[in-house]
């Protein structure tokens, strides 16, 4: 074969090598921009729709009144605040939450504690809510087990009912219901020095029964040694890189290639016309 002839290939395969990087080039770049343009608009479902995020993002906190800390304290007194922090909201939307006292071991073993300040059901439109609760120290007494040192433990249980929401799992023309459960156990101390002394009478001074509904038996055995448990922080596991990045760098790396030969053939080209 001639030399032009050698040329004019060598020519032809500069120009297919550079088309083929530059295809490459175009292709990440629509692969990089799929992502954004896929995820935008994901909210457009008109009034009623809900300004939290979907999934289980909520979250409760257990604090002393007055409230000089956001954080969860483990250990309280009475009175002292729950907050509801996170939970759905927006055009059309309505929670209603359930609050439930336990008692746990070693105070008791599941005794419903009923609060003598606090409502244990109430509505509120979100994201957030603040409850102000206290308990009978008499009936407390009269009922739990009480930890020299730590108190009485006490589990609380908030169930929230979000109705008018636009995701989790419904039926229904787009007015989903959430059902959201959250959990606080704590240490709780109630000052019994609150409550008022009958006068004295020349009978004899009368025993303070007061009323327990739905508070058990009182247990005299002795508790078991407990430990308050620091907390633990985990760290998320690398997942690695997602297949569409890779596909962006594969995409990339060819055509760097291809376009490096391309021009690196067409620097050699006059020396094969000179060779000519």
């Amino acid at each position: 074969m001639d030399a032009p002839s050698k040329v004019r290939r060598g020519h032809r395969a500069a120009v297919m090598l550079l088309g083929t990087g530059v295809a490459s080039f175009v292709f990440a770049g629509i692969v990089a921009a799929a992502p954004a343009s896929a995820t935008k608009g994901g909210g457009g479902n008109g009034g009623g729709s809900s300004a939290a995020p979907p999934g289980n993002n909520a979250t409760i906190k257990i604090n002393n009144v007055p409230v000089d800390n956001v954080d969860n304290q483990p250990h309280i007194t009475c009175p002292f605040r729950l907050s509801l922090y996170n939970f759905d909201s927006g055009a059309g939307v309505s929670n209603s939450a359930t609050v439930t006292f336990v008692a746990q071991p070693p105070s008791g073993q599941n005794l419903v504690l009923p609060p003598s300040i606090g409502d244990s059901t109430f509505t509120f439109p979100g994201p957030n809510a603040f409850q102000d609760y206290s308990f009978d120290a008499l009936a407390l007494q009269a009922a739990l087990f009480k930890q020299p040192q730590q108190g009485y433990h006490v589990k609380v249980t908030v169930k929230v009912t979000s109705t008018g929401v636009t995701h989790g799992k419904g039926k229904g023309n787009g007015n989903t219901t959430k059902v959201t459960t959250k959990h606080k156990v704590f240490w709780l101390t109630c000052d019994p020095g609150a409550v008022v002394t009958p006068t004295p009478t020349p009978t004899p001074t009368p025993t303070i029964s007061p009323t327990i509904t739905v508070l058990g038996e009182k247990h005299t055995r002795k508790p078991p040694t407990t430990h308050v448990l620091g907390l633990k922080v985990t760290r998320l596991p690398f997942t690695g890189i997602s297949s569409r990045a890779l596909a962006v760098y594969g995409l990339a790396t060819v055509g760097f290639v291809f376009s490096g030969t391309g021009l690196l053939m067409f620097a050699r080209r006059p020396r094969a016309q000179f060779l000519r």
